[in-house]
């Protein structure tokens, strides 16, 4: 008996390596097309998931089950993460991961010769990323949606503060507000100078176990509502009973 062994990928999806010229990096990008309907030939909505490597797989599986069960419609799942290795194969590549998303998501940069940080990430998925997807794939350019929670829900909110028409949907779980100097909350502020208008829908959540973040989630949560803005669908939710880590699988579903 002959035995080769090698790492497993999640059937039905692409795996890219797209290098960066903005943000000056190497992305690892997985893309998985979910259709249940024979010989489709429409054009799908499509989400962006954050922290890919951690994220992606649960996302398109949450995704393709409730599509079979027809409570979501078809899409497209497009994961952004690095090529750092298998977190599940090696420990070391946790360190490696940690390091290459706050350096691409905080949005102070946290080593300026690295790059801008946010910005560029921003820049990145904006002006190389998307139009990469929506020339390969069988997207709908006029149905986004951008889905991250932690550091990943932040840069969610950093999005919609900067670049609001980027998607029609915002997911921040679980968005880490308090950190960086609580510098999120400066931008908001920026941005709401002189706008009354917002169509994105935004959903926020938090766990209520985790007790650091739910009042400064839901001072947010507040502040938004505050700002009136037309067409601005605001949904909020804490989850009972749910840490910051067993949340996942709720805010996906």
């Amino acid at each position: 008996m002959t035995e080769s062994r090698t790492h497993a990928l999640l059937p039905g999806a692409d795996l890219h390596l797209l290098k960066s010229t903005i943000a000056d990096d190497e992305f690892e990008v997985s893309v998985t097309v979910l259709r249940i309907e024979v010989e489709s030939r429409k054009r799908l909505p499509v989400v962006y998931v954050l922290d890919a490597n951690l994220q992606f797989a649960m996302a398109a599986q949450t995704a393709w089950l409730m599509i079979f069960a027809r409570e979501l419609p078809e899409m497209i799942i497009v994961g952004i993460g690095h090529p750092v290795g298998s977190l599940l194969a090696d420990p070391s590549v946790a360190q490696k991961y940690s390091e290459a998303r706050r350096r691409h998501m905080e949005p102070i940069p946290v080593d300026p010769r690295q790059g801008q940080g946010a910005p560029d990430f921003l820049g990145f998925i904006r002006d190389e990323l998307i139009p990469f997807v929506e020339s390969t794939y069988p997207a709908d350019a006029a149905d986004r949606t951008l889905f991250g929670r932690s550091l990943g829900g932040l840069f969610s909110l950093y999005v919609l503060f900067h670049y609001p028409e980027m998607f029609i949907r915002y997911i921040a779980g679980s968005p880490s507000l308090s950190g960086h100097g609580g510098v999120i909350h400066h931008h908001e502020r920026e941005f709401a100078t002189g706008r009354t208008s917002l169509p994105v829908k935004l959903f926020m959540s938090v766990a209520s176990l985790e007790h650091h973040r739910v009042a400064v989630v839901e001072e947010m949560v507040e502040t938004l509502k505050s700002r009136n803005y037309a067409g601005f669908d605001l949904t909020y939710d804490k989850f009972d009973g749910e840490t910051h880590v067993s949340v996942v699988g709720h805010l996906l579903s």
